[in-house]
């Protein structure tokens, strides 16, 4: 194999290898922790979170399970749960966009995806932030990320 044909293929792998570091960039997490709550600690992605500037934002949050969950529809017990939210500030509602759950070697175990037509208004948000719950602690740790940056 000649010189060239050698620096070639080094070429290659060198663009190949440097593409994958610079998509892998793309997605990183920041997770902060929000809550305790019994069994389950939830922490929220900051990544992205200064980005929203309306009043819509969407953001994952993940919780872990101790002990784990047991969920019906699930072969395995579930050890991590990640959420896909989106929330409107104004009208403090919020939609579950997916839902991944992990097994105890951190595998999806299974995965929902809830798409819905996002143009109308009546069913874009599915649920109300109620005072006190987890999902306001939730909310209220992402408004003040947000509002700190």
């Amino acid at each position: 194999m000649s010189t060239l044909s050698k620096f070639f293929i080094l070429t290659i792998f060198g663009l190949l290898f440097s593409s994958n570091l610079f998509f892998a960039q793309d997605t990183a997490e920041n997770w902060v922790p929000v809550d305790s709550l019994e069994s389950t600690t939830v922490f929220i992605n900051t990544e992205g979170l200064n980005m929203f500037k309306g009043d819509d934002f969407y953001f994952w949050t993940l919780e872990k399970h101790d002990p784990p969950l047991v969920i019906e529809s699930i072969d395995s017990k579930v050890y991590k749960t990640k959420t896909y939210y989106l929330i409107n500030k104004k009208l403090r509602k919020y939609s579950i966009m997916e839902i991944i759950y992990f097994d105890h070697k951190g595998n999806v175990a299974a995965d929902y995806s809830y798409k819905r037509n996002m143009d109308n208004a009546k069913v874009k948000y599915n649920y109300p932030i109620i005072d006190g719950s987890s999902m306001e602690k939730i909310f209220n740790t992402c408004l003040t990320y947000m509002n700190s940056k």
